[in-house]
């Protein structure tokens, strides 16, 4: 049980602080879930989070020696303030625009192509991150290209290309102190949810054989 494992961490944990981070871990079994490989970044985590995935690492495989653990860190959720803004704004962000925007700290400029060369994943799940830092409709409503947390230097479509460039809007301003950036999802066309629907059934078609071998 997810929500069980999730209590014993922060039990373990002196409730699942760590190292000044609130972190918690969902569990799913991988047979059950159709994830693409491409949900598997390669990256180097800064110590900060990474110091958090080496404890639960620690912890679960301690109490599970026979069973392994694989990280799908562009589902993460975090929330992170944004101290070289006007005002301090706190924002729900995915792991990889955390990662985006530590990167684009150090440089002024920066592609989508190298983006993706240093954080180790597709071009599309950075340019789908990029859209929700930019046009999340939490805080751009009208979906104004400088609106948003960064500024596409060459695109002021929402349709980039590789070799689109962006840099950190230092002029972002906000009505409230808290919003999202999580991307926005598309609308599902006809076919994406009959493939969905299939998928589902396949899963539960697993689940059911799993209990039977049981």
């Amino acid at each position: 049980d997810n929500k069980k494992e999730s209590e014993n961490y922060k039990n373990y944990l002196n409730n699942g602080i760590t190292n000044g981070i609130n972190f918690n871990v969902k569990i799913i079994s991988y047979s059950f879930w159709d994830i693409k490989k491409t949900h598997i970044l390669n990256i180097t985590l800064p110590k900060l989070f990474s110091s958090c995935k080496d404890d639960f690492e620690a912890y679960y495989k301690n109490k599970y020696p026979e069973r392994g653990l694989t990280w799908f860190l562009d589902f993460s959720i975090l929330e992170i303030k944004y101290l070289y803004l006007t005002n301090k704004y706190l924002s729900k962000s995915t792991l990889p625009q955390i990662l985006i925007l530590l990167e684009l700290e150090k440089s002024k400029t920066l592609s989508i192509n190298k983006l993706s060369e240093i954080l180790g994943c597709s071009t599309e799940i950075i340019k789908n991150n990029i859209r929700g830092l930019i046009y999340n409709s939490n805080f751009n409503r009208l979906c104004k290209n400088d609106k948003g947390v960064l500024i596409s230097v060459n695109n002021k479509t929402q349709d980039f290309t590789d070799k689109d460039e962006f840099k950190i809007n230092l002029n972002f301003t906000h009505d409230k102190l808290k919003f999202s950036t999580i991307p926005m999802e598309k609308k599902k066309t006809e076919e994406q949810i009959n493939n969905e629907e299939k998928l589902t059934a396949k899963q539960k078609k697993k689940k059911e054989d799993s209990i039977i071998q049981s």
